[in-house]
C-alpha cells in the first residue's frame, strides 16, 4: 500500500470517544471517507477488486449512492489485532453462498439443512461440538468447511466466507434453518460433498460414519451410520 493509502489510527482514548480517522486513499485503493462512529478504530471503503486483500477483516457489502458497489472493512477498538466477528446469521449466509452458491435454491437449502442437522443431533461428535445446539460452533468447527479458511495448504484460498457477497436468498435460507427447519430431501443427513462425478460413493466420510442417502444437483448427502454414534 502506498504512503497516501495508509490508515491514520485515532489517538488512544476510551471506546466511547475514539472515532474513525482516515487519510485520503489513492484512487486505486478506495475512497476517502471521514466519519465519527463510536467503538470503531478504523474503517476503510474498498472497491470490489481490493476486498480480497483484506480477508481477515469484517467485510460488509455497502450499497450507497456515494459508494456504489463498494465494501467496508472495519475493526472495533476492543478487538484491534483480531478479526471482527460476523453475526451468526451473517456468517451462516456467507457459508451457504460459499459452499453451494451455484446449486440453486434447493441445493443451498440442502447444504444449510445439513449444517442445521449437525447443530440439533443429540449424540456423537456434533452434539459435543454444538454444546446444546449452537450452530455457530458447528460452522466454526476446525477442519469441516474449506470456506471457513482463507489459507489452504499454505496458499491463499479465495473461496472463503470473507470474500462472499450474500444476497437476500442466502439470508432467507439461513433464517429458515436457524428457525429449526430442514429439507425432507436430506432428512437427518449430517454430511455432504461434491464427488465431481456422476456417482456418489456409498460412504462418506471414508471412515464409514455416513451412508449415501440422496443427491441434489452436484452434492451427495449422507445419513449417519452406527459408526457415527460411536464418535
Amino acid at each position: 500500500m502506498s504512503t497516501s493509502s495508509r490508515l491514520s489510527l485515532p489517538p488512544q482514548g476510551t471506546r466511547k470517544t475514539r472515532s474513525i480517522q482516515l487519510q485520503t486513499f489513492s484512487s486505486d485503493w478506495g475512497y476517502p471517507v471521514w466519519q465519527r462512529i463510536p467503538d470503531i478504530s478504523f474503517i476503510l471503503i474498498l472497491s470490489r477488486e481490493k476486498v480480497k486483500d483484506f480477508p481477515k477483516y469484517c467485510v460488509i457489502n455497502l450499497v450507497t449512492h456515494q459508494f456504489p458497489g463498494a465494501y467496508i472493512v472495519m475493526k472495533t477498538t476492543a478487538e484491534v489485532g483480531d478479526e471482527v466477528p460476523f453475526t451468526t446469521r451473517e456468517l451462516f449466509a456467507r457459508l451457504i453462498q460459499c459452499e453451494a452458491g451455484g446449486e440453486g435454491d434447493n441445493g443451498m437449502a440442502a447444504v444449510a439443512s445439513v449444517i442445521g442437522n449437525r447443530s440439533r443431533i443429540p449424540y456423537g461428535e456434533f452434539a459435543r461440538i454444538s454444546q446444546g445446539g449452537d450452530i455457530r460452533r458447528i460452522i466454526e468447527q476446525t477442519g469441516q468447511f474449506v470456506c471457513m479458511r482463507d489459507v489452504v495448504g499454505g496458499q491463499y484460498n479465495p473461496q472463503n466466507v470473507y470474500n462472499m457477497d450474500p444476497q437476500e436468498i442466502h439470508y432467507q435460507i439461513a433464517d429458515w434453518v436457524m428457525s429449526g427447519n430442514t429439507m425432507s430431501a436430506v432428512a437427518e443427513c449430517l454430511f455432504f460433498f461434491n464427488p465431481y462425478s456422476n456417482q456418489c460413493p456409498t460412504y462418506f466420510p471414508p471412515n464409514g460414519i455416513g451412508v449415501a442417502f440422496n443427491r441434489i444437483n452436484e452434492h451427495c448427502f449422507y445419513r449417519p451410520t452406527q459408526k457415527y454414534a460411536e464418535t
